[in-house]
């Protein structure tokens, strides 16, 4: 895990068209500390790293960022206010051994990002 302590995973359920996880931000992480100290903001590349780390786990395999083809940050995610997010994910397996996502971040208020990405499975 690259993050670590930045988040914890609080529960996760499989749905219809794939599964999400509820996680918890850490408020406190150093991370914070630069970005920025007086008004905390997770930084959209943590965010796209939790989309890894979490797809990681659910699969269980090691896989790697090929193609963000699409991403859309909607809304800042502030630790302090928005710590249980969920990042509900969508699968597509196409002809290749790759695996096409759609995952987003929203809390139960607002969504925070639509990520659409490409992984290979290393």
């Amino acid at each position: 895990m690259l993050l670590q302590n930045f988040y914890k995973i609080i529960d996760s359920k499989i749905t219809e068209k794939g599964f999400v996880y509820y996680v918890n931000l850490n408020e406190n992480h150093e991370v914070f500390k630069g970005h920025f100290p007086d008004n905390p903001v997770v930084p959209g590349v943590c965010l796209i790293q939790i989309i890894e780390e979490l797809l990681a786990t659910e699969l269980k395999k090691s896989i790697k960022l090929l193609k963000a083809g699409n991403i859309k940050f909607k809304a800042i995610v502030i630790p302090k206010s928005e710590n249980i997010i969920n990042f509900e994910y969508e699968l597509n397996s196409g002809e290749t051994a790759n695996v096409n996502v759609k995952c987003e971040i929203s809390d139960s208020e607002k969504t925070f990002m639509s990520f659409k990405g490409e992984f290979k499975i290393v």
